[in-house]
Parts: structure tokens; C-alpha cells; sequence
């Protein structure tokens, strides 16, 4: 087998670890979203049986405490039954409710927490430290703008950023051109976002050919990683 074979292979393996793993960071999250749900519901059903149950008991008080206290003495034992009676249950009712939804909360928070070290862990051994030029097959002479395209190293100028990827379209056209000016189209795009786009089409002037715009691999999983990375504060090197 020859090098290039056997670094392709490598390049596969790589991707294909990236895309097992955002499925599985997928499937967690999904796991973590329903127990979530699962604990909030559970403390909801609590908290209504609490409301009932002391609800209950507030109302056999009641009767229990006027019965008590009727007499000839007490005009209105009802009236003062319920201002003895309602103050404690109201803060015993409010206080067990509390304490079921700060139990819930901390431990939907544990949750997520446990699930997001999960995601992280597993990222951080896909990538095992590796530079990313390398882990990804990234060219060497290409860097990456603001806006993560890809341009090559010197082959750029303030009138085409892009260099070699530089296309050009117009404000309301549905062509792209590989000439500036060609139909009025002064506005330089890189030729990636215009691959990404099927609202365009090459122009037949200026393109005498199909022109398709090939996205390689390295790109689109460069892509996948640097969300990765973003999102998950990896420390992944770029390039040695």
C-alpha cells in the first residue's frame, strides 16, 4: 500500500470519528433534554399532590378548630379559624414546594453538567491534541480568513481577497463569474460559499466550461471542527 493510500485511509478514519462523534453528542444531549424533562414533570406532579394533600389537611383543621372553638363567647369561629390555621399551612405548603423544585433543579443542573464533561471527554480524545492541518489533511499553504474560508498564502490582493477562489457575482444575478466585471459582477464571493449555494450557476462567458466547485473534505470537516472546538473549548492546536 502506498503512502498516499495509507494517509487517505487515515484522513477517512478521522472523519468518520468526527461524525460518530457529533451523533453520539447528539444522542446525549437527547438523553439529557428527556430526563430533564422527565425530573421537571416528576417535581410538577409532586408539587399538585402537595397542594391537594395540604389542602386536605387545611380544610380538616378548619372544621376541626370552628367545631372547637364554638360557643357563645365566639361570634365568628370560622373567621378565626382560618386566620389561625391558614399562615402555617400556607408557609409549610410553600416551603415543601421549594424544597422539591431546588431539588429538582440541582439535579437537572447535574445533569447537564455530567452530560456536557461527557461531550467534552469524548471530543478531547478524538482530537487527542493533534493539529488540526494535520488530523484534517489540510494543506500547508493554506490559511483561513475572518470568516474561516480557506485562501492560499500570498495569492491574495486588496482587489481579489480570495485569490485563486475568487468568483464574482452581481447584487441581484443568479450567475457567478470567474472575471471581474464580466455582466456588471463586482462583488468577489469565495468560490466555496457559492458551491454552498445552489441559487447560482457559472456564468457561459467568462466560464467556458461546467465549473463545478468542488468542496473538499478538508474543508467541510474543518468546518465541523472548528464548531466543535468553539463550542466544547477544546484545546486543539491549529497547525505546528
Amino acid at each position: 500500500m502506498t503512502e498516499d493510500r495509507k494517509h487517505e485511509m487515515r484522513l477517512k478514519l478521522h472523519y468518520k470519528k468526527i461524525d460518530e462523534s457529533i451523533s453520539k453528542e447528539r444522542e446525549l444531549t437527547n438523553e439529557s433534554y428527556h430526563l430533564c424533562a422527565n425530573l421537571q414533570g416528576n417535581a410538577t406532579r409532586k408539587s399538585i399532590i402537595t397542594l391537594v394533600i395540604n389542602a386536605v389537611l387545611w380544610s380538616v383543621l378548619l372544621t376541626g378548630l370552628t367545631t372547637l372553638l364554638y360557643s357563645d363567647t365566639i361570634q365568628k369561629p370560622l373567621i378565626v379559624s382560618i386566620a389561625i390555621v391558614t399562615p402555617p399551612m400556607f408557609f409549610i405548603t410553600k416551603t415543601i414546594i421549594k424544597v422539591i423544585q431546588n431539588g429538582t433543579a440541582a439535579r437537572i443542573e447535574e445533569n447537564k453538567k455530567d452530560t456536557q464533561n461527557q461531550i467534552d471527554s469524548m471530543y478531547a480524545s478524538v482530537f487527542n491534541r493533534q493539529n488540526l492541518y494535520d488530523f484534517l489533511g489540510i494543506p500547508h499553504d493554506i490559511i483561513f480568513d475572518g470568516n474561516d474560508f480557506p485562501i492560499i498564502q500570498n495569492d491574495c490582493t486588496e482587489l481579489n481577497k480570495y485569490g485563486r477562489f475568487t468568483r464574482y457575482i452581481t447584487q441581484s444575478g443568479k450567475k457567478y463569474h470567474l472575471h471581474e466585471g464580466c455582466s456588471g459582477a463586482y462583488n468577489s464571493v469565495h468560490a466555496y460559499s457559492i458551491a454552498q449555494n445552489s441559487f447560482y450557476t457559472p456564468c457561459s462567458k467568462c466560464i467556458h466550461h461546467n465549473d463545478p466547485i468542488y468542496v473538499p473534505d478538508w474543508y467541510i470537516y474543518y468546518l465541523k471542527t472548528s464548531k466543535i472546538v468553539k463550542e466544547h473549548d477544546i484545546s486543539v492546536p491549529l497547525k505546528i
